[in-house]
């Protein structure tokens, strides 16, 4: 669908190999298994560098340079280097546009396409990232993949037109920030039996302050702010614009 998107001087040259783009997006991930340094590029555990209530998105350096002398080149490796991967790739393809080299342009494409949306997962931007600091261990395949397997028929596909950038080294501003600044709602699905457990455990362990739980018909929920910040007027929302305007399908 990526393709699509794109402004019209480029869409016939990705139209022509969209079969190979869609055949490729999944490149990064098969190398996974046989290249060691590949899975940090696929994620940053953003919360790791939270401190003393400090939002990570204004001190988190863009440069892989700064970030290095700030927190050591082995931190980042730990805790994921998606945002600094993703400006390594898109290096990679500006060459390859200007030597006119067009299977560098496909693989350098495809694999862009691939980080920058590991980099919008909410999965992909924190320590918790399977659920097993709060005990829902697998939570990351039933968002990556159950999910979409039993929803994508009602999906809306139709996203409109590409966004230019002319900054891509801020593109990290644009991930999961919304999630952990201070502030930032979260609305986890829960089972009745779950009780008030949230009220401790996201304070203690993941930084969020629960606001309240909620019983639905379709659904139990507790309502999470990031920071513990103050709840807005506009939080928690109604239900009918949850309806409307999902923040999770």
């Amino acid at each position: 669908m990526a393709c699509f998107t794109l402004p019209p001087a480029m869409f016939p040259f990705f139209k022509r190999h969209i079969d190979f783009i869609t055949d490729h997006a999944v490149d990064p991930d098969r190398r996974r298994y046989a290249v060691p340094d590949e899975a940090p590029r696929h994620y940053i555990d953003i919360d790791h560098y939270e401190r003393n209530g400090v939002d990570v998105f204004t001190t988190m350096p863009r440069k892989w340079e700064d970030a290095v002398a700030k927190y050591t080149a082995d931190t980042l490796q730990a805790y994921g280097i998606v945002p600094w991967h993703i400006q390594v790739v898109y290096g990679r393809l500006i060459k390859a546009f200007q030597r006119g080299d067009v299977d560098r342009i496909l693989t350098n494409s495809a694999d862009l396409g691939h980080y920058v949306a590991d980099a919008h997962v909410p999965l992909h931007t924190t320590e918790n990232y399977n659920g097993q600091l709060t005990d829902q261990y697998g939570i990351h395949a039933f968002w990556e993949s159950r999910i979409p397997e039993l929803s994508a028929d009602s999906y809306d596909h139709l996203v409109g037109r590409a966004a230019y950038l002319d900054d891509p080294g801020r593109m990290v501003d644009a991930f999961d920030a919304d999630l952990f600044r201070r502030g930032g709602l979260v609305v986890v699905s829960e089972p009745p039996e779950a009780g008030d457990r949230w009220a401790g455990l996201v304070s203690a362990q993941l930084g969020y302050q629960a606001v309240r739980l909620v019983d639905r018909p379709e659904g139990h929920y507790a309502v999470l702010i990031a920071g513990g910040a103050p709840l807005e007027a506009r939080f928690p929302r109604t239900w009918a614009a949850q309806k409307k305007r999902p923040m999770f399908t």
